[in-house]
This record gives C-alpha cells, sequence and structure tokens, in this order.
C-alpha cells in the first residue's frame, strides 16, 4: 500500500525562480503541509498567486505562524485578508517588496497578533 506523503513544519522556496505552476504549489501544500505547516518562506516566487495563498489559509489555518511573502506581487489584499484572518496563530507576516499591498488589508485585517513587516 501506498504510504501518505510526509508532513512539513518548514518550508522555504524562497528564490526558486524555477517553480512556476500555482497548481503545483497548491497541490504540494494540500498533500504535505495541510495542519502541520509552522513556517513558510515563499519570496521572490513566480507561482505565488492568490490561489495558493488562499489555500495555504485553508489548509494550515491552525497551524501556521510565520510567512514570507516578499516580493510576490500577484498576492492581493484580499488573499492577504484570508491569510491573515484565517490562520489563527499567525504572528508575523513579511511582505517587502509588495508595493500592490495597500492600508485596506494593512488597516483591515481582524488578527490582532500579527506583525507585518513591509
Amino acid at each position: 500500500a501506498l504510504q501518505p506523503p510526509p508532513t512539513l513544519a518548514t518550508l522555504r522556496i524562497a528564490r526558486c525562480r524555477g517553480v512556476k505552476s500555482a497548481d503545483v504549489l497548491i497541490m504540494f501544500i494540500q498533500n504535505c503541509c495541510k495542519e502541520s505547516l509552522v513556517e513558510v518562506s515563499l519570496s521572490s516566487v513566480p507561482a505565488v498567486t492568490d490561489g495558493v495563498v488562499v489555500e495555504l489559509a485553508q489548509a494550515c489555518a491552525t497551524s501556521l505562524r510565520i510567512a514570507n511573502l516578499s516580493w510576490c506581487r500577484e498576492v492581493t489584499d484580499g488573499a492577504l485578508g484570508v491569510l491573515a484572518d484565517g490562520c489563527s496563530r499567525l504572528t508575523e507576516l513579511s511582505l517587502y517588496g509588495d508595493t500592490q499591498i495597500s492600508n485596506f488589508f494593512l488597516q483591515g485585517h481582524r488578527n490582532d497578533v500579527l506583525d507585518i513587516v513591509y
């Protein structure tokens, strides 16, 4: 019988410009990170889209504490709001270089313990 895939506590693929498929990244999150991922660094990964961020929020709602989405310019305020509000343990979110993010997100999320650096 097939063994289930391993679960990850930390995923660091920052600056992996070869990761270009959001669908592959979503499938990876669904299969290897569900309710186990504590820290993720996806900085400068071209495949990071709103869909990836929303999947991260859904799959890791109770586990994720630290997320680095710096230089992920395809991600919008809406997806970041889902992440901030949906991940109850998220305390640190890095958004350096994400010039598309507005005060709508920065002042509109409901996560009181979240420290956003940008």
